[in-house]
């Protein structure tokens, strides 16, 4: 956990904006013949932002892993959309308990992302049971699994999804905290200092195996990253598709005084000119605040 101040003037509240950018890489030239051509692992980012109240806002990010299992409804994209769906009816539902006695508000990211991936495996496991047509979809690629494994002993034996997952959030008085489960990015920016975070690459991981006809899930939750702070002046989080995106913040933020209206829009108008060296799916959540005047 990092605990640290970014800015000296801490009473203060401000305006907050929220907003999330998103776009998804190139579609794959698979040639058109094959089974890939049916799936060609296009948006697998999933983000969002809410504004509660007028003094806290929220962001969240997720990145589904590629080249894994697709199986019937379940896959690493759906993960991804499926737990920042579940993460923002955590937070609307929790909110009046926690406008009222606010707990630790890192805390409580990690406790709504830890609700909303019970929530998702337990609406998995529904469906693979009690919906007979996904039921038989899942046989029967088992049974090509089994198949498969005849001709190649290491292959594993179980289908897995997984996806990065981070949240965050920004009070109107510039208390900030984040918790991060996979590769993400996070850049603050305070009066007094700008500092950036490549997180731990690990993910949110579900396992589907089929035992005697019926669906068997687990699932794998590693220890999340935690980061709080006081000050902040603006956030950015991002998945890692847009590590040249925040690497371009980072050093045009350095130069920058405290945040405000001219500087938003500034970096708004100089994002289309960035050219990353990747082709991934790229989503990008903003947090900041500024004075009305």
């Amino acid at each position: 956990m990092n605990d640290f101040e970014l800015n000296s003037d801490l009473s203060a509240n401000k305006i907050l904006i929220a907003e999330v950018s998103t776009s998804p890489g190139p579609r794959k030239s698979f040639d058109n013949r094959s089974a890939e051509a049916n799936d060609p692992e296009l948006g697998e980012d999933s983000g969002g932002a809410l504004l509660v109240g007028g003094t806290h806002a929220f962001a969240w990010v997720a990145d589904g892993t590629s080249d894994q299992a697709n199986v019937g409804p379940f896959n690493s994209r759906r993960l991804a959309q499926d737990l920042c769906r579940l993460f923002s009816s955590c937070v609307m539902e929790s909110w009046s308990d926690f406008h009222r006695d606010p707990p630790s508000a890192g805390d409580a990211l990690t406790r709504w992302m830890n609700d909303s991936i019970i929530q998702v495996l337990k609406d998995w496991q529904r469906q693979s049971a009690k919906q007979e047509p996904v039921r038989e979809t899942l046989l029967t690629h088992w049974s090509d699994l089994e198949s498969a494994q005849q001709d190649d002993p290491a292959r594993q034996l179980f289908f897995e999804f997984s996806t990065t997952f981070s949240t965050a959030h920004m009070a109107s008085n510039g208390d900030f905290h984040a918790c991060s489960i996979g590769d993400s990015f996070l850049l603050l920016h305070g009066t007094s200092q700008t500092v950036c975070y490549g997180m731990d690459p690990v993910s949110v991981t579900f396992r589907l195996k089929m035992e005697e006809g019926r669906a068997e899930w687990k699932h794998f939750i590693p220890s999340p990253q935690n980061i709080n702070s006081t000050g902040v002046e603006l956030a950015l989080l991002s998945t890692d598709g847009s590590r040249d995106t925040i690497r371009f913040l980072y050093e045009t933020l350095q130069r920058e005084t405290p945040v405000n209206r001219n500087h938003y829009l500034n970096i708004k108008k100089n994002l289309p000119k960035i050219k990353p060296k990747t082709q991934d799916d790229k989503t990008l959540a903003l947090l900041a605040r500024w004075n009305e005047s």
